[in-house]
C-alpha cells in the first residue's frame, strides 16, 4: 500500500469519526431535551446553582491548600528549632565537668 493510499484511508477514518461525533451530539441533545424532567428555565437555574457551588468548593479548596502550606511551614520551623535546641543541649552537656 502506498503512502497516498494510507493517507486517504486515514482521512476517511477521521471524516467518519468527526461525522459520528456530530451526529451523536445532535442525537444526544434531542434526547436530552425530550427526556428532561423539567422546563429549560428550571434546568438552567439548577446548572447555574451547581456551578456556583462548585466554584465555592474550589475556592475553599484553594484556601485549604494555603492553610496546609502555612501549617507545613510552621511545623518545619518547629522541627528545626527543636533540632537546634537539642544540639545546644548536647554542647552544654559536654561543657559540664565530670567527676571521676
Amino acid at each position: 500500500m502506498s503512502k497516498e493510499d494510507k493517507k486517504k484511508r486515514i482521512g476517511r477514518h477521521v471524516d467518519k469519526f468527526i461525522m459520528g461525533a456530530i451526529i451523536g451530539g445532535a442525537i444526544g441533545s434531542v434526547i436530552g431535551m425530550v427526556a428532561a424532567p423539567q422546563e429549560g428555565k428550571k434546568t438552567r437555574k439548577i446548572i447555574k446553582e451547581k456551578g456556583r457551588d462548585l466554584l465555592k468548593k474550589r475556592t475553599l479548596k484553594g484556601e485549604g491548600k494555603q492553610i496546609f502550606s502555612f501549617i507545613k511551614t510552621k511545623v518545619k520551623k518547629i522541627q528545626e528549632n527543636r533540632e537546634m535546641a537539642r544540639m545546644t543541649d548536647e554542647e552544654d552537656a559536654q561543657k559540664i565537668p565530670h567527676e571521676e
